[in-house]
């Protein structure tokens, strides 16, 4: 079997050399930079990546200016990618480079803030040619494809054995195998329907030959998303809708938002307490609005309170650096009420 697919790395290496997407990021070999389009790619289409990458390349251009800019500045950069914690880790892990210089070796790679094996294993193979795998979903599709496993996908030991089986037949270039196997995944090995009369390896794939292209890769089903019912506050005063940064939270951490509390049994309880306690008007309810999280889905009441000059209101603004989509759900409740 290894012969057969060290056989199956040269045919996907020569077939990646005239199929390769002519992407900003393969045109570098600058650690830094593939840091900040794996850290980007994470839940995010390529796409849609690219504009969002070359807009934060031109203003970063290097670890040391990412690490010297503010953290609001880095998230408005962010806004609209989403999962902000992606842009903090990368923050942090400029902060390091610029300290220490760009590590160069996978398992030093792997301590920086954030990383973890597939960006670990991407970054190590693309820039410093070091014999590891990146193993996401792409590739796990492809490889049990490709050797007809029937393991399930959705499981960290799946992940270890196909690393360990690229790993084992690396080609002299890993970075560009990587590579090869991902673009194979994005436009040939697809998830449903793949393209098999336009894969460069068919006549070596297990799943082809024994009709399981359909069947393989496999994997369980997901664990049911977590509802979080939740009450946010909106405090309007002079017009201006009032914004602060969460603090300590799990979710949007760091980033400019309302008050969101858990719903209590009752109705309106949480934000009333709240009002209460920063002397607002008492709340009126606006509306509800859904937003979903990777694993979790807010479905929120919004209410409006107005402030005044006696208000207790340390720590809010009237004007943020960067609003998650979360809170822009609810600022659309807050402008088709007609209680705003």
């Amino acid at each position: 079997m290894n012969e057969n697919l060290t056989q199956i790395f040269n045919l996907l290496t020569q077939w990646y050399e005239n199929n390769k997407r002519d992407l900003p990021f393969r045109r570098t070999k600058d650690p830094y930079k593939i840091l900040v389009s794996e850290i980007m790619s994470h839940q995010t289409q390529i796409t849609t990546l690219v504009p969002y990458y070359e807009r934060f390349i031109q203003r970063y251009p290097s670890a040391e200016a990412l690490a010297e800019s503010s953290l609001d500045e880095v998230l408005s950069y962010w806004e609209g990618l989403g999962y902000y914690n992606r842009a903090k880790n990368l923050q942090n892990c400029a902060k390091t480079v610029a300290a220490s210089g760009f590590p160069r070796s996978y398992e030093e790679i792997l301590k920086l803030p954030g990383v973890g094996p597939y960006t670990a294993g991407a970054i190590s193979s693309i820039c410093f040619g070091e014999k590891k795998a990146s193993v996401d979903g792409n590739t796990l599709r492809v490889l049990t494809r490709v050797l007809a496993l029937d393991l399930d996908i959705a499981k960290e030991k799946t992940k270890k054995v196909i690393a360990s089986r690229i790993e084992e037949n690396m080609t002299e270039d890993p970075g560009t195998l990587n590579q090869a196997i991902l673009d194979l995944a994005s436009a040939v090995c697809l998830p449903k329907n793949p393209k098999c009369s336009l894969c460069p390896v068919r006549d070596q794939c297990l799943s082809f030959n024994k009709g399981l292209t359909e069947v393989i890769p496999v994997k369980s089903k997901k664990q049911k998303k977590v509802i979080e019912n939740n009450e946010a506050l909106i405090i309007e005063k002079d017009g201006r809708l009032l914004f602060k940064k969460r603090q300590d939270e799990s979710l949007l951490n760091k980033t400019y938002g309302f008050p969101v509390l858990k719903r209590d049994l009752e109705d309106g309880k949480a934000v009333k307490d709240l009002a209460k306690d920063l002397n607002l008007s008492l709340p009126v309810y606006l509306g509800s609005c859904k937003h979903q999280f990777s694993h979790i889905q807010w479905v929120t009441d919004v209410y409006l309170s107005k402030a005044n000059d006696n208000s207790k209101l340390d720590g809010f603004v009237s004007e943020a650096s960067v609003v998650p989509t979360a809170f822009k759900r609810m600022i659309e409740v807050y402008k088709k009420s007609p209680h705003k």
